[in-house]
């Protein structure tokens, strides 16, 4: 039987928080190179992020922690991938979310899980 860790709840949160950022955050505004491609981001990989995170509270696989950990790494880039690292709090929150994300999902990988990983 799966234990809940907070760090699964913490990825539905920061799913939740990556969908409605683009409303809450002064990102909405064109910055430089438009922030259409922040807004998109954002909410294709808050959903994303949701369902692992939701994913994660139903059952146990250390590819969920990896996938985590990826989706981090793909969050921090995503400001110069999808070009809008030029609108400063698109930036920010993708980058805090970012590594926010790919931390917790590598200490949850570490935690002691029944019948898993270590």
């Amino acid at each position: 039987m799966h234990r809940h860790h907070w760090q699964d709840w913490t990825t539905c949160a920061i799913g939740l928080w990556l969908i409605v950022s683009p409303w809450l955050l002064p990102i909405s505004a064109t910055g430089i190179g438009g922030s259409y491609p922040a807004v998109g981001t954002f909410l294709v990989l808050g959903a994303v992020v949701l369902g692992l995170g939701t994913l994660a509270l139903f059952e146990i696989s250390v590819w969920k922690d990896w996938a985590g950990a990826a989706l981090g790494l793909v969050l921090i880039l995503s400001p110069w991938i999808f070009g809008f690292a030029g609108v400063d709090a698109a930036l920010w929150n993708a980058v805090a979310t970012g590594v926010l994300l790919a931390v917790i999902s590598l200490w949850s990988h570490l935690l002691p899980h029944e019948g898993d990983h270590a």
